[in-house]
């Protein structure tokens, strides 16, 4: 990088310095014979599967200065549908995968 147009700078900055790093949730983990339910409630008794490979690509950014981005949730659906678009907490980036 020349030094002339200042971009060394960019490097002296925590603030301007972000990775990231894109996590997959399995909709679909190892069947187990447990179920994860609130404490207390009685009537824990059907697992709900998704196919096999079905996941969630959620997208993370940190910045070097300590801050964090909101998170970009990645849905494998081609037309994303308005009931999960109106569930997304205000400010969380929402996309989905051009191949489903």
């Amino acid at each position: 990088m020349p030094k002339s147009k200042g971009w060394n700078d960019i490097l002296k900055d925590p603030s301007r310095i972000y990775n990231g790093d894109e996590t997959a949730f399995l909709l679909n983990p190892k069947q187990s014979s447990k179920v994860v339910a609130l404490k207390g409630f009685k009537d824990v008794y059907e697992i709900d599967t998704a196919p096999a490979k079905s996941n969630l690509t959620v997208m993370f950014s940190f910045c070097a200065d300590g801050e964090t981005t909101p998170p970009i949730i990645i849905f494998p659906y081609k037309r994303m549908p308005k009931n999960i678009i109106d569930t997304i907490p205000s400010g969380w980036g929402v996309d989905n995968s051009n191949n489903g």
